[in-house]
């Protein structure tokens, strides 16, 4: 409401603005900029030893091809049989289930 010289307030009208249309979201995009962020602020923070069945589970694939996705993978570390991978590397499912990244 806007003051006016005499008589009191007077009303707004609002009835000329336009509605500006949604702008269009790409979820992938947020996705990527979410897990960079977080990336950011966290930095490499490894995952608990975990043996390359377990991982085979998080990256639904077979163990053989374990191997084939670690070597592209930077910052991993092996202890013994087990890795540690850093754990924004992770695909993002695995992350909603630890509770890490936001569900859709």
């Amino acid at each position: 409401m806007q003051a006016t010289g005499r008589g009191g307030p007077r009303q707004r009208d609002d009835s000329r603005r336009e509605e500006k249309p949604p702008l269009p979201v790409d979820q992938a995009a947020i996705e990527r900029a979410l897990v960079q962020a977080i990336d950011r602020r966290v930095g490499r923070v490894l995952t608990e030893p975990l043996q390359t069945k377990e991982l085979a589970e998080i990256f639904g694939c077979h163990r053989s091809k374990v191997a084939m996705i670690l070597e592209r993978i930077p910052g991993k570390q092996r202890i013994g049989r087990s890795w540690r991978v850093p754990l924004f590397s992770l695909p993002p499912r695995y992350l909603q289930e630890l509770g890490l990244f936001p569900r859709p």
